[in-house]
């Protein structure tokens, strides 16, 4: 057994082929044959196979991603297309791969893995799930008729620049959004423009039986998400569709216009599937997060208080201390006062479990006095993923 990075040239097909026989209807694409054998020699390392006898059996992509966690950037490494040859399950190809992986992403220095994982599986290579996911629905019925002149038109290669402005600008400091250095014109959306012509809002939608699934959408402001809002209703009555159902939480301009109708927010939460994730450098993470919990601190009650705790994550202990107005947070061998696993520490980190949720845990040590303090830390936040960032 081998993992190593994808040769092109000889991997081509039957990567193909792999991923027909997991993900779809068994036919090989020849187009993405055709891109496979077309990868850069810079991101085939990025593309892991496991070969056993000179077969391919087993293989994912490494995807390159930077999240919001309130004011910090994070890097992340996204899992995408993991994979083995279902007549090859269980001979430990998948776990292979994965360890391999894993090491690579630490090497790489990436401050998190993160993966969408089948049910019961990765946690057993210490993932865990760190974000749910969010749906608003809204009847069409509901939707009061505002006449206010707004333009719907198609989006077109040269309004992506405007877009992708638009999208950087909403999705600033956004808990789980993505920074994007590109974006692609979309197969089914429109945009709104404003007298000027100037993009003011887009969404990309989906048909999923009687309803229309809003996947991605973006408005400058609440007139904008007012005039989006008109747009979907409207769409959704020229093609027959009962319910509008946006996937995204509260806290973003159409969704908190959505909120004053009589709309319905779910949150699902998973257990050992979905969005799940790891830190896998955690000095980097530390150094990168101690802006945001300045700034968590300097609206809250310890804003000019002195105070430390030491928290033990597995062998590490991360030390979170604040006097005068500063902070600091450093990893230190030093005894702790609390104790949590890595996998609890990366749900405290994206905000998707609470202290307190936590504190009543199994072989979790948070005592009273230093719940509050690591609650101002380690919000709960609707940490969040657009669909077209997921992998």
């Amino acid at each position: 057994m081998n993992v190593r990075r994808l040769n092109p040239a000889a991997d081509a097909g039957a990567v193909a082929r792999l991923l027909a026989v997991s993900f779809g209807s068994g036919r090989v694409d020849r187009g993405q044959v055709r891109a496979l054998r077309r990868t850069k020699s810079s991101e085939c390392e990025n593309r892991r196979v496991v070969e056993d006898g000179g077969k391919v059996v087993a293989c994912l992509d490494i995807v390159p991603k930077r999240i919001y966690i309130g004011r910090a950037i994070l890097t992340m490494a996204g899992l995408a297309g993991v994979c083995t040859d279902p007549s090859a399950r269980m001979k430990g190809y998948g776990r292979a791969l994965m360890d391999d992986t894993v090491e690579l992403v630490r090497r790489k220095k990436y401050d998190l893995c993160v993966l969408y994982g089948i049910p019961d599986f990765y946690h057993r290579f210490c993932f865990e799930v760190v974000m749910a996911r969010h749906f608003v629905t809204l009847a069409q019925s509901d939707i009061p008729i505002v006449h206010r002149p707004f333009h719907r038109g198609e989006i077109r290669p040269r309004d992506m620049n405007a877009i992708r402005a638009l999208y950087a600008a909403q999705a600033r400091f956004r808990d789980g959004n993505c920074l994007r250095r590109r974006m692609s014109v979309p197969g089914n959306g429109f945009k709104i423009t404003d007298s000027r012509g100037r993009v003011t809002a887009y969404a990309l939608w989906w048909r999923t039986e009687n309803s229309m699934l809003v996947r991605e959408t973006v408005a400058r402001d609440a007139n904008a998400a007012a005039d989006l809002l008109q747009a979907l209703r409207h769409v959704a009555w020229r093609e027959g569709l009962d319910h509008l159902n946006v996937q995204m939480p509260f806290g973003y301009p159409l969704t908190d216009k959505m909120a004053s109708l009589n709309s319905t927010y779910h949150r699902v939460n998973s257990f050992h599937k979905g969005c799940m994730g790891q830190v896998t450098n955690l000095p980097s993470l530390v150094s990168k997060m101690t802006a945001e919990w300045a700034s968590l601190l300097e609206r809250s009650e310890f804003a000019n208080r002195r105070r430390a705790v030491n928290v033990g994550i597995g062998d590490d202990v991360l030390s979170l201390g604040c006097a005068g107005g500063r902070v600091r947070a450093s990893l230190e061998n030093v005894k702790p006062d609390a104790r949590v696993t890595p996998g609890q520490f990366v749900q405290m980190v994206f905000g998707y479990r609470s202290i307190r949720s936590l504190a009543g845990e199994p072989g979790v040590r948070i005592p009273a006095a230093d719940r509050r303090y690591l609650e101002v830390l380690f919000p709960e936040r609707n940490s969040f993923l657009f669909a077209p960032d997921q992998f």
